[in-house]
């Protein structure tokens, strides 16, 4: 694969590519949601199968259930 274009791609990370569409952007601090966005996408992980998915789940949980099917 060709590199000539990875300056370019990294460059894109030093600015908000989505502009805003998911809140205010700041350094060192993640997106903080709604408790209720929060509550309705644990009830839609349920309902997709994916229960172990829920605003409580860890960035290592998350990994091991994308890469693995499953976090237990």
């Amino acid at each position: 694969m060709s590199e000539d274009h990875l300056p370019l791609a990294l460059s894109a990370l030093g600015r908000d590519s989505q502009n805003s569409t998911f809140g205010e952007r700041k350094k060192g601090r993640s997106h903080v949601f709604a408790k209720e966005f929060l509550e309705k996408l644990d009830v839609m992980m349920a309902e997709i199968g994916a229960p172990e998915i829920t605003q409580h789940t860890t960035e290592e949980e998350f990994k091991k259930f994308i890469l693995g099917g499953r976090t237990s």
